[in-house]
């Protein structure tokens, strides 16, 4: 055989090769390491809250679509929460839609499935792992797709009060915030109209506390008037039980959020004494402080 036949053999045994399709045992080893194993028991949350303005809402639904977009979504084996879920909840304030209240509300069976409509393409179940992440989980495959929707916090020695609690990933104690200005309950931290003061132990406190007949979610300044006093970005959660209404003060108007008593659909109270008073409860006051539960000054930037 000449050479040139023989290159030409060769040439179309390895297009030939190119063509065929690879034997299971020659697939391509996923190149991301496992999830965690989740833990096989239920966490018992009746519903996960999340709150923006309509702004934030409207950011985290834009950086969700580029995620899946561009592929990261793909490559970190995971999804984005917000592009899937429409909010529940969207509440006019002022008329510009930036300034919106608005509530993603994801609800759960006892056995932590996801029975609030969505379009992602596979149930959804409420899953978290030993490092203490909390998750929406796609499957039990070590593979499966996941997003985070915040850490399970143990808190403090002397934390009964409001701990455990679902937190923010900013929201709890490690090495890298406790020196932060943005850190809620860290030393840094300083009032301004842009920072919440509210919080996942705020939240936790009230909706635990047997006097506390509602959870109020306004991020109080010291001396600032109501109109300048605004409920910011929060998580919430409550389990199978708990139906304490949510409220909060924004730009000068009381809003019921969540949960309103009588079933009344969420939105502006026109008379918040008024409305406490017929439901047989105490006006909302601001607390003595805010944040409420700061980190111990000896326990600041340590781990639970």
């Amino acid at each position: 055989m000449s050479r040139l036949r023989m290159l030409l053999a060769l040439l179309a045994l390895l297009a030939l090769c190119s063509t065929m399709p690879a034997r299971a045992d020659d697939a391509e080893a996923p190149k991301r390491r496992p999830n965690p194993p989740w833990i096989d028991r239920p966490l018992g949350y009746r519903y996960i809250v999340f709150f923006h303005d309509g702004m934030g809402a409207e950011v985290a639904r834009e950086v969700a679509n580029e995620w899946h977009e561009d592929g990261r979504d793909h490559r970190s084996g995971g999804f984005s929460w917000p592009r899937y879920f429409e909010p529940r909840h969207r509440i006019r304030t002022d008329g510009n839609p930036r300034y919106d209240l608005v509530i993603h509300l994801i609800e759960f069976d006892e056995e932590g499935w996801v029975r609030t409509p969505h379009s992602y393409s596979k149930p959804l179940r409420l899953r978290f792992n030993h490092l203490l992440t909390v998750a929406l989980s796609s499957g039990d495959d070590p593979y499966d797709p996941f997003d985070r929707l915040g850490k399970w916090f143990h808190g403090f020695e002397d934390s009964d009060n409001w701990a455990p609690t679902l937190c923010g990933f900013s929201e709890r104690p490690d090495g890298l915030n406790s020196n932060d200005r943005d850190y809620l309950y860290g030393p840094m931290y300083r009032h301004d109209d842009q920072r919440p003061s509210f919080g996942c132990r705020e939240w936790a406190h009230q909706l635990k506390s047997a006097s506390r007949p509602y959870i109020d979610v306004t991020s109080y300044r010291p001396k600032a008037p109501p109109s300048d006093t605004y409920i910011k970005e929060f998580v919430g959660w409550a389990r199978f039980g708990d139906n304490k209404p949510v409220i909060g003060l924004h730009m000068g108007h009381w809003y019921c959020l969540l949960d309103c008593p009588g079933g009344d659909a969420p939105g502006r109270i026109a008379n918040i004494k008024l409305w406490a008073a017929r439901n047989g409860w105490p006006a909302p006051k601001p607390p003595k402080r805010m944040p409420m539960f700061p980190d111990p000054l000896q326990r600041r930037g340590a781990e639970d």
